[in-house]
């Protein structure tokens, strides 16, 4: 089958074409509007019947053709095999019903030609997506030219988006933020408590430690909100390039690089008066640990490609947190230990749930309040003598107890849904307790000492049991590895441990190299 091709543009109209792609997009009130409004240009320009712009993780963001926007059904007719293949390959990719007649192709949507070119968004790639549907249409090289230079304007824009999106979903969260003095009231948190209120009266900046999924995050938000002021959180170790982390920390002016048609607000900027609160620090590179301890040594930063005479100022205080060892960073020289004084301020940490057990029917009859609150929902005694003297190790902490508590309401809800009072019983767990016992556990007394019993044998029978732990241990790791694609990191934080002792273990018990990796 033979196509016409669409007339090719020449490089004036090319030119022409993207100076009315920037027109439409500065035309537009709010970055969303930006975004449909480029697509929308984009997709006329190119004569196109479908234009996508597709994040990295499979979720179109924007859809559009000629009339407007897309419906539900219009929006899944993509050709989405085309859209991995420019992410993985990162470069742009072209499709032509006439050069591929294989049995599943696009052409079963009725797609008769298409090009897909990348779209970075932030340490994640998506991509830029148009097709012609209508019989007589295809592209040529020129058309692929200007969908590269399409993305490239619009790249700036989908990740404006982002950020937007992200931070609206952070401040709707921040409104079920409980106050400290709620969050600490457990007899168990006194300890935590003393440290909080020492840094409720000090302007000093914070330094939370704890487990994966113990709840820093939401104490460090806590803390931010008995202030006044702007709270802004940031996830920064997710990027190794320095560009990307300074321009989301610092922001961007206008023409730092390429596709940054305007000037980026960055998040010390957005937090000046306030307070920031940094997730996971230990995870940011050494490169960009030097940009933080400018910040915290003098207040002052740069956007990217800024070239005034003076730096800029903030006024801010930062709250970071983290589930590693940072002691073992700073030893091994990963994390800077004139960035870690300048941080710890006021070192608080976070008890694992396991150390607090007596909080857990509290912190379950919460969480579905928090998460079904037009249900009464209460815990039936079974539920709360198995939480509170049950020897599930709670791995995950807080995290894993939502979820936990999320699958059983679940269940619940399936026997009873219109029920005006709810309970939670412990059918309704499954497994997902472990062991519950009937009443409280309490330790029996140490066995009298067998004095009459050989030295010898009871050595042996320690050697012995020595051995079927370390058996045991063994066979976690090398499970925990395989179901983790062998990522170290991913395991660390999946047990609770760090990284540097899990590294530790792996070698001491010889798990196979092949069982392992690091992250790309």
């Amino acid at each position: 089958m033979s196509l016409a091709r669409i007339p090719e543009p020449s490089d004036a109209d090319l030119w022409n074409a993207t100076a009315r792609v920037l027109e439409a997009v500065r035309d537009a009130a709010d970055p969303r509007e930006h975004l449909d409004a480029g697509l929308d240009a984009v997709v006329r320009e190119l004569g196109a019947d479908r234009g996508f712009l597709v994040l990295g993780d499979g979720t179109v963001r924007s859809a559009r053709g000629p009339l407007g926007a897309l419906d539900e059904s219009e929006r899944e007719e993509l050709g989405r095999r085309l859209v991995r293949e420019a992410c993985a390959s990162q470069r742009r990719v072209f499709w032509d019903a006439a050069d591929d007649d294989a049995p599943g192709s696009l052409g079963e949507l009725g797609i008769l030609a298409a090009i897909a070119a990348p779209v970075r968004v932030g340490p994640a790639t998506g991509a830029l997506y148009v097709d012609v549907r209508e019989v007589g249409k295809s592209f040529g090289e020129a058309h692929e030219r200007f969908v590269d230079l399409a993305a490239a304007l619009l790249e700036p824009l989908v990740r404006d988006v982002v950020w937007v999106e992200a931070r609206e979903r952070e401040l709707e969260h921040a409104r079920e933020v409980p106050p400290v003095g709620e969050l600490l009231a457990s007899p168990a948190l006194e300890p935590l408590a003393a440290q909080v209120r020492l840094a409720l009266r000090s302007d000093l900046n914070v330094l939370i430690l704890g487990e994966s999924g113990s709840g820093k995050t939401l104490l460090a938000q806590a803390i931010a909100r008995a202030r006044s002021g702007p709270v802004v959180r940031a996830t920064l170790g997710s990027s190794d390039d320095l560009n990307t982390i300074t321009s989301e920390l610092f922001g961007h002016v206008r023409g730092a690089f390429s596709g940054a048609a305007r000037r980026r607000t960055g998040l010390v900027e957005h937090a000046n008066g306030g307070t920031l609160i940094l997730d996971e620090v230990l995870d940011l590179p050494p490169h960009a640990q030097q940009l933080l301890l400018d910040l915290t040594q003098f207040g002052t930063y740069r956007p990217l490609g800024d070239d005034a005479r003076e730096p800029r100022r903030a006024t801010l205080r930062i709250l970071a947190a983290t589930n590693g060892d940072l002691e073992a960073a700073m030893a091994s020289g990963r994390f800077r230990r004139d960035l870690y004084y300048r941080l710890a301020g006021h070192v608080v940490t976070v008890p694992p749930l396991r150390e607090r057990r007596a909080d857990l029917p509290v912190l379950a009859e919460a969480i579905l309040r928090r998460f079904d609150p037009a249900r009464a929902w209460h815990l039936s005694l079974g539920v709360r003598r198995a939480l509170t003297w049950g020897e599930h190790a709670w791995v995950g902490n807080v995290r894993e107890l939502e979820a936990v508590v999320m699958r059983a309401r679940a269940r619940a809800l399936e026997h009873a849904p219109k029920e005006a009072e709810h309970v939670l019983e412990l059918a309704h767990f499954g497994e997902d307790l472990g062991p519950r016992p009937e009443r409280p556990v309490r330790p029996e007394p140490p066995p009298e000492r067998e004095e009459t019993r050989d030295v010898v044998e009871r050595w042996a029978a320690l050697e012995r049991a020595r051995e079927a732990l370390a058996d045991e241990e063994r066979s976690i790791l090398h499970d925990a590895l395989a179901e983790e694609d062998g990522v170290v990191s991913r395991v660390a934080r999946r047990l609770g441990v760090p990284r540097t002792s899990l590294l530790h273990r792996i070698q001491l018990h010889d798990v196979g190299a092949r069982a392992r990796r690091e992250p790309e």
